[in-house]
């Protein structure tokens, strides 16, 4: 396991729970969907950081179910805080200076999944992580290949 994957994963972990500590006081039912997403995603991201550090380098069968569920997840967090971050500005709630502050956080992780995405897939190859990583996390040459 490269130190690479291991520092994103560490920093979407860490963007993941600022995000979370950020929505606590708010409540909203499109941001309790958006927490309820990022929850499952911190819980896979704890076990994945958590076996890494422990074990060290591992297979991809060893962490595969939590890799897709992080990725899952942060795929249906995205739709959920661009839909809360719409509500904000049409309503003009308090809240639109939270969904502001957010925005970069929310942004990063989808960032720093895509390059956790292209390093799986030079680690164990394109075929090991097709059903692992969703595509649109991988290179566009691997995309249209």
């Amino acid at each position: 396991m490269t130190k690479k994957i291991v520092i994103l994963l560490m920093d979407i972990q860490d963007d993941t729970e600022a995000a979370l500590s950020m929505t606590a006081a708010v409540d909203h039912p499109l941001l309790t969907l958006l927490e309820a997403s990022l929850h499952k995603q911190l819980a896979a991201l704890n076990i994945i950081t958590g076996k890494l550090s422990t074990n060290g380098p591992t297979s991809l069968d060893d962490l595969k179910d939590e890799y897709t569920i992080m990725f899952h997840a942060n795929e249906v967090s995205n739709p959920f805080f661009e839909s809360w971050k719409r509500a904000t500005e049409w309503l003009e709630w308090q809240s639109r200076g939270l969904a502001e502050q957010m925005e970069p956080l929310i942004r990063n992780m989808k960032k720093n999944l895509e390059a956790a995405g292209a390093e799986l897939e030079n680690m164990y190859g394109h075929e090991a992580v097709k059903f692992v990583v969703p595509s649109f996390y991988l290179p566009a040459t691997t995309r249209e290949g």
